[in-house]
């Protein structure tokens, strides 16, 4: 009997090691808050001209026009790797998640903040150690139909994003948190605000509509695809189509 209780704990043991092991193996790298800029702007969708001989990108019209502008949020970041990772000369990191969460004050008589909430995710991003300064780029978008409603104007009728806030959290294939920062569109937040932001997230996870759009739905899915990283699409996850040809469909018959 004692061998049997013996032999069971040196199981549990051996488990826990290796549960412990494949955990900092998993969470060998992560993205520090101070890696990350979020850079938000009004814009009008990309246009490409074919009036002339020429073909080219470009926006035209006046950014005041309401049902044109989209808020576009770019999200630059980089990685801070173990010395596990660094030995590699390259490392993948896979279905990469930036779930990004913007609030904007409400005024009248009860005051608020009304909040957004998107996700985009990436497929396989490539660390390469050697280059310590490397840096990757996504965004998300707030379509028109929603920015006209629901943004803040000034009396002029201009948007007015001085008071715009938010949160951006990285997250790995398994839904761990790599990384997270909150932001502000015009000044750098305190850390109780940032906290304050942070726990409001926490609470209303789950509970937000999908308003603000990945990359690969909105008019910007190849506009500087050098620069941005490569979306997750849905074809990434489809089964190969298996075909034959006309040689193997005549054996067959």
């Amino acid at each position: 009997m004692k061998k049997i209780v013996f032999g069971a704990l040196m199981l549990f043991c051996c488990m826990g090691a290796i549960s412990l092991h494949a955990q900092r193996k998993e969470t060998s790298f992560g993205i520090p808050a101070s890696s990350v800029t979020v850079n938000v702007s009004l814009q009008k969708a990309p246009v490409f001209s074919i009036d002339s001989k020429k073909v080219s990108p470009g926006r035209s019209g006046n950014l005041g026009s309401f049902s044109k502008v989209w808020l576009v949020n770019e999200v630059t970041f980089s990685f801070q790797l173990t010395k596990d990772i660094r030995r590699y000369e390259a490392y993948p990191v896979n279905a990469l998640s930036i779930e990004m969460y913007i609030c904007v004050p409400t005024t009248g008589r009860n005051p608020s903040l009304r909040w957004f909430y998107g996700e985009q995710k990436l497929n396989t991003l490539v660390i390469a150690p050697a280059y310590k300064s490397q840096r990757f780029m996504a965004s998300l978008f707030m379509p028109p139909c929603y920015v006209f409603p629901y943004l803040p104007k000034d009396k002029n009728g201009k948007y007015n994003l001085k008071n715009l806030e938010g949160v951006v959290i990285f997250k790995d294939i398994n839904g761990r948190i790599l990384g997270k920062k909150a932001f502000s569109y015009t000044k750098k937040l305190n850390t109780k605000r940032a906290d304050a932001l942070f726990s409001s997230v926490e609470r209303l996870q789950q509970q937000l509509p999908i308003m603000l759009w990945p990359r690969e739905k909105t008019p910007w899915e190849w506009v500087d695809a050098d620069r941005f990283e490569l979306p997750l699409t849905a074809i990434a996850n489809e089964k190969t189509v298996e075909t034959k040809t006309v040689s193997e469909d005549k054996e067959g018959k």
